[in-house]
């Protein structure tokens, strides 16, 4: 019960750093379309007090001057086509409480700062070559041979222990003796001499 909570405890955790890094990186990208803006309102191709100053790019970039503005409308749908790019896939509806949906996960992706998405990056590929190794040394099906070899450990214990109590030939019971020896991991007895040699 508590690898579980934990474990959900966890997944909040790295769930809510996916999204606070994919709400850092729009930020990131309104400011740098923003930016374009006031780039535009200091070459004086738009007026800082104009009523589309906080449009979208599109708007800015369409009351530009034709002559200036085709250089802008390149730049502009550039980073516009970057931004959908990005923004591409990306659902809302994030609960940290469940696992989230690949179209969240991208959201909050997205919003990570560089660093923290080389670093989610640098996890995937580890993950991913961790798990090629196990693929390829077949971890999931030595575990349960494993499993199964245990079980047959068991139950040959459990079968020794009640040849024990029904067993009353001293020959018998030193053999079973040894079996549970054996099966314990213990080292095998030194032989016994037979008795009139």
């Amino acid at each position: 019960m508590t690898d579980t909570i934990l474990a959900l405890v966890d997944r909040a955790e790295q769930a809510e750093k996916r999204l606070r890094l994919a709400h850092q990186a729009r930020r990131a990208k309104e400011h740098q379309l923003d930016d374009i803006r006031r780039a535009m309102c200091d070459a004086e191709i738009i007026k800082d007090d104009d009523p589309f100053g906080h449009a979208d790019l599109a708007d800015v970039i369409r009351q530009a001057k034709p002559a200036e503005a085709e250089g802008y409308a390149a730049k502009g749908a550039d980073l516009e086509q970057q931004l959908a790019q990005l923004r591409a896939g990306e659902e809302n509806g994030y609960d940290p409480f469940r696992a989230p949906t690949p179209g969240q996960w991208l959201a909050r992706f997205n919003e990570a700062t560089v660093a923290e998405r080389l670093d989610v990056v640098k996890q995937i590929i580890r993950d991913n070559e961790r798990a090629s190794r196990c693929f390829l040394m077949a971890h999931d099906q030595r575990l349960d041979e494993d499993r199964k070899a245990r079980a047959k450990l068991a139950r040959a214990q459990e079968e020794v222990a009640r040849w024990k109590l029904n067993t009353l030939e001293p020959q018998t019971m030193r053999a079973v003796s040894d079996i549970g020896r054996a099966l314990d991991g213990e080292p095998a007895p030194a032989p016994r001499e037979k008795e009139g040699e």
